[in-house]
Parts: C-alpha cells; structure tokens; sequence
C-alpha cells in the first residue's frame, strides 16, 4: 500500500508561478509504514512524563484518601450489617431453645400423662380381678361351707 505526502514550499518572489503550482505530490514507498508506527511509538509520552503532567502529588494523596475513605465506608457498613445479623442469628437461636424447651416440657407431659392413665387403668383392672377373685374364694369357701354341713 502506497502512501502520499502533500508537501508545499513557500513562494518566493523569484517564482512567477502561483502558489497552487507549487504544491508537489511524492509517494512514499510501502516499506516506510513500520518506521513511521515506530516514530509514533517513540512519539508516546514516557511514564514520568505522564505522572509529572498528569498529577501532582496532592492529587495522588487525595484519591488515595479518598479510595481509603470509601473502603472505610463500606467495612463500617459491612460490620454494621454484620453485627444486625448476628444479633438476629442470636435472637432466633434463643427463640428455637425457648421453644424446644417448651417442646420438650409438653412433650415430657404428655408422656407422664399417658403413663398415668395407663397406671389407673392398670389399677382400676386389678380391682376388677380382685373382685372377681375375692367372688370365686367366696363361692370356694361357700361350697366348703355347704359340704361341711352334709
């Protein structure tokens, strides 16, 4: 690819031609691209060239202040956050204890209970079969009574 280059020459007062003729038209040859990109490379500013134009060192310690200010500001607002929930966590944990507490005790009632009414019904059947037991003795000792007699 081919490349052009404008250049123009001041007029002189010798020159009786008119400005527009002399403009001349020159092509560079292809091989001038890669030292042209170079020059444009070398053309870039250094480092130090930048740092020194570009800030000076109260801009630098103010943005660092300020990037320091900001982090700052959001680990408060992370420990708040943090201790909200860990008081939450805190309040929910003694609230399942409370409640299992709660759980347990009527649990642990309801089982007494049961056990109760399972020794009432225990006793209350034994007092049927003593009845019935104390009968037949009765009727036992009412039939040696009556073969004693005969």
């Amino acid at each position: 690819m081919n490349t052009t280059e404008y250049t123009s020459s001041p007029p002189t007062a010798d020159d009786d031609r008119a400005a527009s003729d002399d403009i001349c038209i020159t092509t560079a040859p292809a091989t001038d691209i890669p030292s042209q990109l170079t020059k444009a490379q070398s053309s870039a500013p250094t480092l130090e060239e930048v740092l020194t134009q570009t800030s000076t060192t109260d801009t630098l310690i103010s943005s660092i202040a300020g990037t320091v200010e900001d982090f700052a500001g959001k680990d408060e607002a992370f420990r708040k956050e943090l201790r909200k929930r860990l008081f939450q966590l805190v309040l929910k944990k003694y609230a399942w204890w409370s409640a299992r507490l709660v759980h347990e005790c009527n649990v642990h009632n309801y089982d007494l209970e049961r056990e109760i009414t399972e020794l009432q019904q225990a006793e209350v059947e034994r007092d049927r079969l003593h009845a019935k037991l104390s009968e037949l003795f009765a009727m036992v000792n009412r039939a040696v009574e009556l073969s004693r007699q005969f």
